[in-house]
């Protein structure tokens, strides 16, 4: 420092006169020397942190704030921290175990604070799986299997886990340690499920994990149950239906076919597309029934099926065409006769010898044959050594009403004028049971062993009559008869 100093004339200090001089003086300066050190510190996530730190020296030093994140290994700038306190605020879990110190710097040297550590006490939890999907099922699903989920603690602190939440329509089950304290690093675990018998809906839910010092972590289970998905299938989806026969030989009913429907429906549906074919229904089955056809050329139907929503299910039917019969036989002499004294038949099953024929059956075929022997001209008889045989079967998938057999005209021996026959009913056609509709079978095929082909309503010959009214033989049947024996 220079300074500067005026003496008078004749001055007595110096016996001179008037003078100036000039000198300088040196100030004193000093090192930096820290006289507070930052003070380590400890606080929660998302919390607040100060170190402040105090020196002296000449001239005043100046501060600069620095962080490592190396335990001191490298140290770095904080922009803009250049007073005595610096000030953290928004404490993250990353920033635990930095350490901060101050550098104090003059003209005369420079000092470096204590590195003051700071811990961040954060208490957080991970989960395995926090969104664990259960997919979507029909009503009526089976029970799902569980997940299991665990957690972690991924915080510097030890964890108590909460108890599991009440979730409505989920079931949670804690493994056996899940109440006791998690160090840092540890784990426990749950399982989740969807309850059983949910309906149908949505039922994605979203609850927290607990544990304490603040830990928690969301879980967002995820379940969806549909309507029920309908199911139909059939045993088969087309029938070649049997060409009818014609001929004073051999004649058939109404023929049938079972289908058997597999559904997951409490009720289906089925309808034909022509008015010959006829469908219902006996349990899961589905009996379709052809009248005769009596066009000279095939004929197609179908049937559709359907049950709830299930995609429908189309059965084709293809019905061979009518072959033309053989003409009616008059046997040389039987018109003569006006009268067939003699049609012996006993009860017998040729098919299957020795088998026991119902006495529903007997009955049926007695009153069929009381009620043609009302015709002037017809007898029948029974016969215990009857080449004739009359019976019955149970043929519930795959059936006719019933069936005559003959086995030619003759007059080789006069006594024989009739057709030897073989006849039953089935007694297994669904809605065609009971004793009437029996007799109305046995009555019909007594016709066909007289000659008569199936014709229209009003007959008994007619194929779609109600079996269960009309069970006798009528004009129609009766003129028939009568006109092919030659009794007009």
């Amino acid at each position: 420092m220079l300074f500067s100093r005026s003496f008078p004339e004749n001055d007595p200090r110096t016996g001179q006169g008037s003078a100036s001089r000039d000198f300088r003086v040196s100030a004193a300066t000093a090192a930096p020397v820290i006289t507070s050190q930052p003070a380590d510190q400890t606080v929660p996530v998302g919390g607040a942190a100060e170190f402040t730190a105090a020196a002296t020296g000449t001239p005043a030093p100046s501060f600069q704030w620095q962080v490592s994140t190396n335990n001191g290994s490298i140290w770095s700038n904080l922009a803009g921290q250049t007073g005595t306190t610096l000030r953290l605020t928004n404490v993250q879990a990353s920033m635990n175990n930095n350490r901060y110190r101050v550098v104090v710097s003059n003209s005369a040297g420079t000092i470096n604070s204590r590195a003051a550590l700071l811990t961040v006490s954060a208490s957080s939890i991970s989960a395995s799986n926090t969104a664990p999907n259960f997919g979507s099922h029909p009503v009526g699903y089976a029970e799902r299997p569980t997940q299991t989920i665990t957690i972690t603690n991924t915080g510097n602190q030890n964890v108590t886990l909460n108890a599991l939440p009440n979730v409505s329509n989920w079931t949670l089950t804690p493994d056996n340690n899940w109440a006791t304290a998690m160090a840092p690093g540890a784990t426990r675990s749950f399982t989740i499920r969807p309850n059983h018998g949910l309906a149908v809906g949505n039922h994605d839910r979203s609850f927290n994990i607990i544990g304490t010092n603040g830990a928690s972590v969301q879980i967002s289970p995820m379940f969806t149950v549909t309507a029920a998905t309908h199911t139909l299938s059939v045993s088969a989806t087309a029938w070649q239906a049997p060409s009818f026969q014609g001929g004073v030989y051999q004649q058939v009913e109404d023929i049938s076919r079972s289908i058997t429907v597999t559904t997951n429906q409490p009720s289906w549906n089925a309808t034909s597309s022509q008015n010959w074919l006829r469908v219902s229904q006996s349990g899961q089955e589905l009996i379709l029934t052809a009248e005769m056809n009596l066009d000279t050329s095939q004929r197609t139907a179908s049937v559709g099926v359907t049950a709830g929503n299930a995609p429908p299910v189309n059965i084709t039917i293809v019905q061979s065409a009518w072959q033309t019969p053989s003409p009616v036989i008059f046997v040389p002499g039987l018109e003569r006769l006006g009268v067939i004294n003699h049609i012996p038949y006993r009860f017998h099953n040729p098919i299957q010898p020795g088998l026991t024929i119902p006495n529903t059956t007997r009955i049926a075929w007695n009153s069929a044959a009381s009620d043609w022997n009302t015709v002037p001209g017809i007898n029948f008889v029974y016969q215990s050594n009857a080449q004739n045989n009359l019976y019955s079967l149970f043929l519930p998938q795959y059936e006719y009403y019933g069936r005559m057999e003959s086995q030619g005209w003759t007059t080789t021996h006069p006594p024989i004028i009739f057709p030897r026959f073989n006849a039953f009913i089935n007694l297994g056609v669904p809605g065609s049971t009971g004793v009437n509709a029996w007799r109305s079978i046995a009555n019909h095929e007594f016709g066909h062993a007289f000659g008569l082909y199936h014709y229209g309503p009003g007959a008994l010959m007619y194929t779609s009559r109600n079996r269960h009214t009309l069970y006798r033989p009528t004009i129609h049947d009766i003129h028939g008869v009568r006109t092919i024996m030659g009794l007009r």
